[in-house]
């Protein structure tokens, strides 16, 4: 099941209402996405992962997501920075959050079924996580990091 931004912030009520997880105003996602587009090299409208540095790169054997196996690729990639500020944003919704690592990772499920491409990305732009919705995961650092 997809889901649209009203389900995704019903599913993260609860988060969001103990200010685990932030919604970012629209200057706020403005500014997030742009600091994130001038941090990473780009190859059109994707991070260019070539030119990255420690890319990691999974790609689900079905095309389908599976909770679980975002969840390990999560922790592998995100290990030791999960007390560290990071944004979520979404390239289809209208939504944008602020977070640790710990609780994007505590609630991953409710991310996993939403729309087009999932981006979890420092809140200095330092590394980019995605999760697109044919099942392909990217980690990448920025060259400068």
């Amino acid at each position: 099941m997809q889901i649209l931004e009203e389900e995704l912030l019903a599913a993260l009520e609860e988060p969001i209402h103990a200010g685990d997880l932030t919604v970012l105003s629209a200057a706020e996602i403005t500014a997030a996405n742009g600091m994130l587009l001038n941090a990473l090299p780009w190859a059109g409208s994707w991070p260019d992962w070539s030119a990255t540095l420690n890319h990691q790169c999974h790609q689900q054997d079905n095309g389908a997501l599976v909770d679980e196996d975002f969840r390990l690729f999560f922790d592998d990639c995100l290990q030791g920075r999960f007390c560290e500020i990071a944004y979520y944003a979404n390239d289809g919704l209208k939504v944008a959050l602020k977070g640790t690592v710990a609780k994007f990772r505590e609630h991953i499920t409710a991310f996993v079924d939403t729309l087009h491409t999932n981006y979890f990305f420092a809140a200095d732009g330092r590394w980019c996580l995605t999760l697109f919705t044919n099942g392909e995961m990217n980690y990448g650092e920025a060259p400068w990091s």
